[in-house]
């Protein structure tokens, strides 16, 4: 179970909020193989009034579990678009991490197999 903190600046809570905003731990819950309950995501969620550009949202996430830390962000003019980004990305950086961490353990193993066989393979005369 993921733990949740969220701050909304310059804007209140609604359902729809709350509901687009599950969406980020359930999609992060579904990479994680093993429970963690070390495990917690924080979500900020500002509403920006730029001058140029109008009125915006910037969502930002950052999950960290034991030594695994990640960072999203995403600024958008709709906010259901921010935090569907913001999770889009997330996720993909997890299970990015999830293959690079389990090839070098692949790799790893490997150089110990060919050891292994290179020293106990050799005939001795």
């Amino acid at each position: 179970m993921i733990r949740r903190k969220i701050a909304l600046h310059g804007m209140t809570s609604s359902p729809d909020i709350e509901s687009w905003i599950e969406k980020i731990p359930t999609a992060l819950e579904k990479q994680i193989e093993r429970p963690d309950e070390s495990a917690i995501i924080d979500i900020d969620i500002r509403h920006l009034a730029h001058q140029a550009s109008g009125k915006k949202y910037f969502v930002e996430a950052t999950f960290v579990s034991g030594k695994i830390s990640l960072h999203a962000e995403s600024e958008n003019e709709n906010l259901p678009s921010a935090i569907e980004a913001v999770r889009d990305e997330i996720v993909t950086v997890f299970v990015s991490n999830k293959k690079r961490r389990e090839r070098f353990i692949r790799k790893g193993g490997r150089a110990i197999k060919d050891f292994v066989k290179g020293f106990y393979g050799k005939k001795n005369r």
